[in-house]
């Protein structure tokens, strides 16, 4: 479907912050810092209006960089309604989703080395298709999509588990993998399940000061609230993605159909279920 010309997911126009962002960078009216380990984080950020207190922090091997994510240097999410940002301190890229206007979700990465002296192209984002090759799953609802994955692993060495989670994800079976601030109230979760962090610290832990080496990082939270809201977006942002697919790809003579009704009809009640 991701290739039927009402959709053209890989060649149509496309209309989004990235792509705006990259027109500003090659007219020169904007420039990225790189700075340290951090790289262009910050300015990326900055440039996308992503505020450093929706970052999230994730030690579980879920990513394009999995092999440089563990709880000594966990990967780092920001988000705002527009684009969800990933960043992996000493990675290869920057990885960011944006809601476009047609396609749904759209992948870029930004390579994170310094600008050469002699360099005279600016950075730019580039359409990351690889990342379909996770992001487009029953768990996207078969259309490209953000995805939210709560993991645990039996013991040492052992396969990963990986649950699909959202709003509706009951939350004492949420945040395997991810490190969470912030109080729950009464209710327990899944996250900061780490071997240095005391099993009696891991349900209102405050900061993530001293669980790993800083440097780079934004923040030293990873806020319950701002994961609760990501949980919410990321199911919400999908399931409009496959309402406006679906009434893309359904030819105008099959108004009538009441097979396409039905099926329009379902999966409106689910986006408004959702919402409600």
């Amino acid at each position: 479907a991701r290739e039927d010309p009402a959709t053209a997911y890989t060649k149509a126009p496309v209309s989004n912050v990235v792509a705006d962002l990259n027109a500003r960078l090659a007219d020169g009216s904007l420039r990225l810092r790189y700075e340290g380990r951090s790289g262009y984080l910050q300015s990326a950020l900055d440039a996308l209006s992503i505020p450093v207190e929706s970052q999230l922090l994730l030690f579980s091997k879920t990513s394009l960089q999995a092999a440089r994510i563990d709880a000594a240097n966990p990967r780092a999410l920001f988000y705002n309604d527009r684009a969800a940002l990933g960043w992996v301190r000493d990675g290869d890229v920057i990885e960011v989703a944006a809601h476009d206007a047609t396609l749904g979700t759209a992948f870029y990465t930004l390579e994170q080395k310094p600008p050469a002296a002699t360099a005279t192209e600016p950075p730019q984002f580039k359409r990351a298709f690889v990342c379909l090759g996770c992001h487009v799953t029953s768990d996207t609802l078969g259309v490209p999509g953000l995805l939210m994955f709560s993991t645990n692993e039996s013991g040492p060495g052992s396969l990963m588990r990986a649950v699909a989670m959202d709003q509706r994800t009951p939350l004492t079976s949420r945040c395997g993998g991810w490190l969470v601030t912030g109080s729950a109230g009464a209710v327990a979760h899944q996250g900061n399940a780490l071997p240095s962090l005391d099993a009696t610290r891991r349900r209102d832990l405050a900061t993530v000061d001293g669980l790993f080496e800083p440097d780079g990082y934004r923040a030293a939270t990873s806020d319950v609230g701002a994961l609760l809201v990501f949980a919410h977006q990321a199911g919400m942002m999908n399931l409009l993605t496959r309402l406006a697919w679906e009434a893309r790809v359904a030819p105008p003579s099959s108004e009538a159909d009441p097979r396409v009704a039905q099926m329009m009809a379902g999966v409106a009640a689910e986006v408004v279920g959702y919402m409600l």
